[in-house]
């Protein structure tokens, strides 16, 4: 009914003797909840009568945080089913439980079309406040969904917590994991950024993702910016655990093999489980070895060393005595080889000795703080320590700075007694980019070299403008700006620079609160924001691919999986689910979830109806094809009968006129089969 009709009814004599028996007017009568003789009427709380039926915001509050400790636990919506009844069960005295509604249904539209896109929103308008941003991206199986899982990470500066931070951005899923089919996903998952503010694109190192590189920076970056992406290489943590995984691979001692023997000799064989102690008295056993991740298995290299007298035992018992059955296995034959190898022992340590030296490196730069001038240093120490090892000293002494190192061919007459030594780190292409020059801004160095840094300064202000990531004309007051801050800021504070620890304070903390906000400095800061930004590495997005393992269950849409990342990166940043603001803006958010679920619903099924649209357009356009071609050929056979009828009847002119007329619906026919083609 519209107002004026509700103005005419008012006006109405019925009307008017219904309001006249009741003996009022007020809307409020009409909720006062009505109380039996039996029962003890409740007080009425301060909020008003309208409590028992009007949602307030506390239990929105209530339902959002169950939401959100249901997805950051990884739980199933199904879990969700009947928590209402049981609720108003355990808490009979709660308001908030006797309204409390969120079952299955309610916790999927409430992250994929509420708390999700608020999480998104709050992230991009933290992107916008901000200047440049780095974004990194790997791809990985989703083996319940069974295609290619793409995800997205953004780095930028935080402008309020005065922080670099690194937040999942979203996922695209696709079957064929080709350069173009990850630069299709990847435009669509950023058309919502400003490219022209990109300054990095992290990834790993296989070679659809140069391709992926190019093609975007021709086809997608050129169209919106002149600028282009800093370039540092691929990720190092893969660089680094490729090259140790190929070192060993070239001495053909097959480590792996026997490591990863040991361990399923005994796993899933309680009975040979048992001999083993039986024969040994050990309950100790091997660990699995880890065949994509070489490095961190120096403690499962040190348990085969431990192990290894009880294994020799236990394999000459076995066979030798005929109570136990010998296994057939080829496990069991790689194992007795290992075991009989007399330099097994010494392989083995020699793995953990250089395991031990390049482990240190992996496990410091797995972390989402600004890593970049820090890294030619420990690169060259790193790579020195191993180079120490196999030259001769006369070699080494040489070997004054990283470049140097990277630059260097190992030749027989430098080896220590071996003919061939692969040191295998690809750190040439970064060290000769920009990674060497940024480390003017590592606290120890400008410390120790304030000279040197000021030369790399200048250099990274040259590959800056050579990228036009900085602006030429601004150079020297940048340049002037970082030897005033060398002066004056470093020399006042020169412990503070020369005691400098990554680990106890975040490089970006660190300048922040030495350079941002300082007008004479704003050139010099602009610079050090670049360099904080840029990703070191691939461990944050790597690390997301455990939160997909165990958030993955059956049936989940793509679309959940994407909206319960972003939710759980979201609840990690702010320290739990105990520390996240509900915000007025949130719940009106949550508020507005139902009718986006439902206006996604509608999408759904207009998307459904016109692809049955386009499958029945399709169906009878090939049917009408087929009787098409169908006609054509029977058309065609008449043809020539009527030829040959001409030939040899008495009567050609009809077989003549039967003929032209076949040949115009046959031409007729094929332009029509044309046109449907």
């Amino acid at each position: 009914m519209g107002e004026s009709a509700l103005k005419s009814h008012m006006q109405g004599e019925r009307h008017v003797n219904a309001v006249g028996r009741t003996g009022s007017t007020s809307v409020r009568e009409y909720f006062t909840p009505t109380v039996s003789k039996q029962q003890n009427p409740q007080p009425t709380t301060s909020s008003g009568v309208l409590d028992p039926w009007v949602r307030n915001n506390d239990t929105w509050r209530a339902e959002i945080l169950w939401t959100l400790k249901g997805v950051t636990s990884h739980y199933s919506n199904k879990s969700a089913e009947n928590n209402s009844a049981l609720f108003q069960l355990m808490f009979p005295d709660s308001v908030i439980a006797k309204s409390f509604a969120c079952g299955e249904k309610k916790t999927s539209y409430m992250v994929n079309y509420d708390i999700a896109p608020y999480v998104k929103l709050q992230l991009l308008e933290k992107v916008k406040t901000g200047s440049e941003y780095v974004l990194l991206f790997d791809e990985s199986l989703n083996k319940e969904l069974q295609l290619k899982q793409m995800d997205v990470h953004i780095r930028f500066l935080d402008a309020v917590a005065n922080k670099v931070s690194t937040h999942y951005l979203d996922s695209a899923f696709m079957g064929h994991g080709k350069a173009e089919d990850c630069l299709k996903h990847f435009k669509h998952l950023t058309e919502e950024l400003n490219l022209s503010n990109l300054l990095q694109i992290s990834m790993d190192g296989p070679n659809v993702n140069h391709k992926f590189y190019r093609d975007f920076q021709i086809s997608v970056l050129a169209e919106c910016t002149d600028k282009q992406l800093i370039d540092i290489g691929t990720c190092s943590l893969h660089s680094v655990h490729n090259a140790f995984r190929n070192a060993f691979s070239e001495t053909n001692w097959h480590i792996d093999h026997q490591l990863l023997g040991f361990y399923r000799l005994f796993h899933d064989t309680p009975a040979r489980r048992d001999d083993y102690f039986t024969i040994t008295g050990c309950s100790l056993f091997p660990k699995k070895f880890c065949s994509h991740r070489w490095v961190e298995n120096v403690e499962v290299a040190s348990r085969a060393l431990e192990v290894l007298p009880h294994l020799r035992t236990f394999v000459k018992t076995i066979e030798a005595d005929k109570n136990f059955n010998t296994p057939k296995c080829k496990t069991f034959t790689v194992v007795k080889e290992a075991c009989e190898d007399p330099l097994f022992p010494a392989k083995l340590h020699f793995f953990v000795y250089l395991a031990k030296h390049v482990q240190g490196y992996l496990q410091k730069y797995q972390t989402d703080r600004p890593m970049i001038p820090f890294m030619t240093s420990d690169w060259a120490e790193m790579i020195s320590a191993v180079m120490s090892r196999v030259l001769i000293t006369s070699v080494t002494e040489t070997m004054t700075d990283s470049l140097k190192m990277s630059k260097y061919e190992i030749k027989d007459e430098d080896a220590l007694g071996l003919a061939k030594v692969d040191i295998g780190f690809s750190t040439d292409r970064a060290l000769k980019q920009i990674v060497g020059k940024t480390s003017c801004l590592n606290p120890n160095a400008i410390a120790q070299d304030p000279d040197g840094c000021e030369r790399r300064f200048k250099r990274l202000l040259n590959h800056l403008v050579e990228l036009k990531r900085f602006p030429e004309s601004k150079c020297d007051d940048a340049q002037m700006q970082y030897k005033t801050f060398i002066k004056d800021e470093v020399a006042r504070n020169i412990s503070r620079y020369r005691e400098y620890d990554i680990q106890s304070h975040s490089l970006d903390h660190f300048f922040s609160e030495t350079l941002q906000g300082k007008d004479d400095l704003k050139y010099l800061w602009q610079v050090v924001k670049m360099v904080l930004i840029l990703s070191h590495g691939q461990a944050t997005v790597e690390r997301g691919f455990s939160v997909n393992a165990a958030m993955s269950t059956e049936n989940k849409k793509e679309i959940s999986y994407a909206s319960q990342r972003l939710v759980c990166d979201y609840v990690s940043s702010v320290g739990g689910v105990k520390k996240v603001q509900i915000t007025p803006r949130m719940i009106a958010s949550c508020k507005a979830a139902r009718q986006r679920y439902e206006d996604s619903l509608i999408k759904q099924r207009e998307i459904r109806a016109e692809k049955t649209k386009c499958r029945d357009q399709e169906e009878e356009r090939r049917a009408k094809k087929r009787r098409l071609e169908s006609d054509i050929a029977h058309l065609e056979l008449e043809i020539e009968k009527a030829a040959n009828e001409a030939e040899t009847s008495s009567k050609p002119r009809e077989c003549i006129i039967r003929f032209n007329s076949f040949r115009k619906s046959l031409k007729d026919k094929k332009d029509e089969l044309k046109k449907i083609c």
